[in-house]
């Protein structure tokens, strides 16, 4: 695959940076090779984070984010089986709980902000939004919200 090469990719990793992957761009603005480098950064041992790139191209729907990269993933790694490549380099799916890492978690590093937000923690400053519905079965459930807390107090709707 191509991309950024392996040397700069361990420069990356070395350096300590977070890596941040917005799924829905560099397909849409024909960006290197068009495929967002979320597996490119598995490959070399990191955990990146999810991002959405330009709110004027589309929304800023962070569920459609996951989805989008969790579809490209399972893309590449069926590419990699396709093109006969070694066993050993066929990627493990990724699963649902690696994109909520990559979403929360993960984004909070990318942002400097893990100190303080990206995990259900005591003392974190936590956003939580409970749904009544699953999202991953129909978009349309991210607006059954049964529960909001911001900053880790209940809100009134």
């Amino acid at each position: 695959m191509g991309g950024t090469s392996d040397q700069n990719w361990q420069l990356i990793r070395d350096s300590g940076c977070w890596v941040n992957v917005c799924p829905r761009s560099d397909p849409q603005y024909g960006l290197s090779e068009g495929i967002p480098a979320l597996q490119g950064a598995l490959d070399h041992g990191m955990r990146p984070g999810l991002s959405v790139d330009n709110e004027t191209s589309y929304s800023t729907d962070m569920f459609m984010e996951m989805r989008v990269a969790f579809f490209f993933q399972r893309g590449v790694r069926r590419n990699r089986q396709f093109k006969g490549e070694p066993p050993a380099t066929i990627p493990a799916p990724i699963k649902v709980q690696d994109m909520l890492e990559f979403a929360t978690v993960s984004g909070a590093g990318n942002a400097g902000l893990l100190h303080k937000v990206g995990t259900l923690t005591p003392g974190a400053w936590a956003d939580l939004l409970v749904l009544n519905q699953d999202p991953l079965k129909d978009i349309r459930n991210t607006r059954q919200i049964a529960s909001v807390w911001i900053a880790g107090n209940a809100v009134t709707r």
